[in-house]
């Protein structure tokens, strides 16, 4: 038993080490993400990215926002409809996710596991594009 536990010991650090580096990966693509949405947003003449920006706004409910800025960083379906004041359920899911998902603002951390446990939402390129176009919308 000592030589399994000893194995298994090995083993936990291994996968430690790997979640590790899968972690650290994860937060330098989404600071790089971010990174490259607001230099590109830079190029844009403001009244252009104004203009563009109140017509997203137009066509965007701002519970579609929330839960964009709130994807910056991985975060589950229930803490998203929690923290933007809605039930976690199909409909509020149908209404305010899935649409998001189907134009590409935001992504599941695990595509191939829909309806995994440890599944997450985070905001794709063109959704952080999106929210740095709208911080230029005229108020």
């Amino acid at each position: 038993y000592s030589d399994l536990n000893e194995v298994r010991g090995i083993a936990g650090g291994i996968v430690g080490g790997i979640a590790g580096d899968i972690a650290g990966d994860i937060a330098e693509v989404v600071e790089s993400s971010n990174n490259l949405a607001v230099n590109l947003i830079k190029g844009f003449v403001r009244d252009i990215a104004g203009d563009i920006a109140g017509g997203i706004a137009g066509g965007i409910a701002d519970k579609m926002i929330q839960a964009l800025e709130l994807g910056k960083l991985p975060i589950s379906r229930t803490e998203i409809m929690g923290r933007i004041g809605l039930v976690n359920n199909v409909k509020n899911y149908n209404s305010y996710i899935a649409p998001l998902e189907s134009v590409n603002w935001l992504a599941m951390t695990i595509p191939g596991k829909p309806t995994s446990p440890k599944q997450q939402y985070l905001t794709t390129l063109k959704g952080r594009l999106v929210l740095e176009l709208l911080k230029h919308k005229a108020k």
